[in-house]
């Protein structure tokens, strides 16, 4: 598994995780890792494309990596959608909680699970949030989840920070394709020096 990636996607709710991050390498032909959620789907979502959207039964007969709940939900990455897809592909990419990276890194390895932050300001988030339609009491429960979970500041944990939020969508995505083939390319050089010094 040298030359595998887990690309994991960290960020408050309303900072791009999907519509940017998770977006933009699936464009650039890394597939998504598909989590699966007790949350009611949203308009517009599509099951298996990001989320199985499944009932408190089958959630809980799956063998997980990692498990999360966040705003009342239950999320969790199975390990057979996992191992199936680095059969197949080199590099795959998942939005997760930071928990969840860390999961991933201890089942997979540092050198196979790196971590992007979308760095975006709170205010941000909360217009994005009301923009998709959140009522006011789930933005206040996530309000309430940015403090709790310390949600802003996990970019200091992170192997990569990409500042978000600043430029219209679109030219956001491609800002955000260039900052990764920069950081997936530094990441696989890093890889060839480490062999060499074996």
């Amino acid at each position: 598994m040298a030359n595998k990636h887990i690309w994991c996607i960290i960020g408050p709710s309303g900072s791009g995780k999907t519509t940017v991050g998770l977006q933009s390498l699936n464009e650039l032909g890394i597939p998504g890792i598909v989590s699966y959620t007790t949350r009611k789907r949203r308009p517009g979502e599509i099951d298996g494309q990001i989320y199985y959207f499944v009932d408190e039964k089958e959630f809980n007969s799956l063998k997980k990596i990692e498990n999360v709940d966040y705003a009342g939900n239950h999320y969790c990455i199975a390990s057979e959608e996992v191992e199936k897809k680095l059969k197949d592909y080199d590099d795959l990419c998942v939005c997760v909680a930071y928990d969840g990276y860390e999961d991933l890194k201890n089942y997979f390895g540092q050198d196979i699970v790196k971590s992007i932050f979308m760095d975006v300001d709170q205010k941000t988030c909360i217009d994005r949030l009301i923009t998709r339609g959140a009522p006011p009491e789930v933005i206040a429960e996530r309000k309430k989840q940015f403090i709790e979970a310390d949600e802003f500041n996990n970019g200091n944990r992170c192997d990569f920070v990409y500042k978000g939020g600043i430029l219209p969508f679109e030219e956001d995505k491609e800002a955000f394709k260039k900052f990764f083939g920069e950081i997936a390319a530094k990441v696989r050089e890093e890889k060839v020096q480490k062999t060499k010094k074996l």
